[in-house]
C-alpha cells in the first residue's frame, strides 16, 4: 500500500510538472508564431503529451492490481492462482502503460530532433540530426518487435493463467532490447549539441549555458539506466514515470530556457529605457523625451535635441524636439 501510495503522490506531481510545461511551451510558440504557425516538434509534444497521460493513467492502475505485498516481479505469477481477475487486469494494464512508455520516450526523441533539425538548417551537420532521427525510428521498430515477440510467447500468455514461462512475466528478453536502443538513442542525442556550441562565434558564457540546457538528458540516461537495473523489484512502476517525466522535461526546457531569456532581456531592455528617460527628465526639465509630433505648419522651426540610451544598441542616440514642444 506504501508503494500505491508513493506512486499517486509522486504520479500527481511530476504529471503537473510536465503538462504545465508543456501548455507553457504550447502557449508561448502559438503566442510568437501563431496556431498555424506552431512548429513540428511543438505539435508532437501534444502527441508525446496523450502518451505520457496514458502511461501515467495505466502505470498507477496496473500496479494497484498487482499490489500483493510481494517483493519482487516474478513473484506476480504467485497471482494468478491467488487472484485471477487482479492477475489478468493488471496484466493487461501494463501492457498498455509500457505502449504508452515506448511512444512518449521517442516521440519526445523526435521532439529534440526536430529542434536540432532547425538549428542546424544549411549547415553540415543537419545530416548527423538525419542519421541520429533515423536511428532512433529503427529504435521504435525494434521495440515494438520486441514487444509483441520477445514479452511472451504466444502473446495472449501475457494475462494467460498459468504464465506460459517466466518470460510473460518478468520481461527479461524484451527488457534488454528497450534498454539498448533507449538509452544508446538518448546518448547520441546527448552528445550532438555540444560540439555544436562550441564552434567559434560563441562566447564562453553562452557555450556553457547552452551546454548545461542541453545537457539535461543525463538525467534521462540515468533514470532508464536504474529502470532496468530494478526490473526485478516491484518499484519499477516509479521509475517508468520518473524516467518518462523527465524526458518530458528535458524536451521542453530548452524552448522555454530560450523564450524567457528573450522575454526578460525585452523587459530589461524597457525598463533601462524607462528609468534614463525619466533621469533625463529630472535633471533637465526643458527638454522632453517623449514622441515627437510633426510640426502643425510646415515653417521650418529650430530643433533642440536631447541624447538617451538606448540599451538595444548599446549607444546614445539623439531624440529632436521642436521649439514649439518644449516646455
Amino acid at each position: 500500500m506504501d508503494v500505491i501510495r508513493t506512486l499517486i503522490v509522486e504520479s500527481a506531481i511530476f504529471y503537473a510538472i510536465g503538462i504545465s510545461l508543456a501548455i507553457l511551451r504550447l502557449c508561448a510558440q502559438g503566442r510568437r508564431y501563431g496556431i498555424g504557425g506552431l512548429k513540428i516538434e511543438d505539435k508532437l509534444m501534444v502527441v508525446a503529451s496523450l502518451f505520457y497521460t496514458l502511461l501515467v493513467v495505466f502505470n498507477i492502475f496496473c500496479n494497484v492490481e498487482f499490489d500483493t505485498g510481494l517483493d519482487t516481479a516474478s513473484g506476480i505469477g504467485d497471482l494468478a492462482t491467488e487472484n485471477p481477475r487482479a492477475y489478468i487486469a493488471g496484466s493487461k494494464y501494463v501492457l498498455i502503460s509500457e505502449q504508452g512508455m515506448i511512444n512518449t520516450l521517442y516521440t519526445l526523441k523526435i521532439c529534440m530532433l526536430g529542434l536540432y533539425h532547425r538549428l542546424t538548417t544549411g549547415q553540415r551537420e543537419q545530416l548527423a540530426v538525419k542519421i541520429v532521427g533515423g536511428y532512433c525510428i529503427l529504435g521504435w521498430i525494434a521495440n515494438q518487435i520486441a514487444f509483441f515477440t520477445l514479452t511472451c510467447q504466444p502473446f495472449a500468455g501475457n494475462w494467460a493463467i498459468p504464465p506460459p514461462n517466466d518470460q510473460c512475466v518478468d520481461w527479461h528478453h524484451y527488457s534488454t532490447v528497450q534498454g539498448i536502443c533507449n538509452i544508446s538513442s538518448d546518448l547520441a542525442i546527448l552528445a550532438f549539441p555540444i560540439p555544436l556550441f562550441w564552434r567559434p562565434g560563441f562566447a564562453i558564457k553562452q557555450r556553457i549555458y547552452l551546454c548545461c540546457v542541453f545537457s539535461l538528458g543525463i538525467f534521462v540516461i540515468l533514470c532508464a539506466t536504474i529502470n532496468k537495473l530494478n526490473i526485478d523489484n516491484t518499484s519499477w512502476p516509479l521509475w517508468n514515470l520518473r524516467e518518462a517525466s523527465c524526458a518530458l522535461y528535458v524536451s521542453n526546457i530548452p524552448v522555454l530556457a530560450s523564450l524567457t531569456k528573450k522575454f526578460v532581456a525585452k523587459n530589461l531592455s524597457r525598463l533601462s529605457t524607462t528609468r534614463t528617460n525619466t533621469k533625463n527628465q529630472s535633471t533637465n526639465p526643458d527638454t522632453v523625451t517623449a514622441p515627437v509630433f510633426p510640426p502643425a505648419t510646415s515653417q521650418p522651426r529650430e530643433k533642440q535635441f536631447d541624447k538617451v540610451y538606448d540599451p538595444v544598441v548599446q549607444d546614445w542616440r539623439e531624440i529632436s524636439v521642436t521649439e514649439d514642444e518644449v516646455v
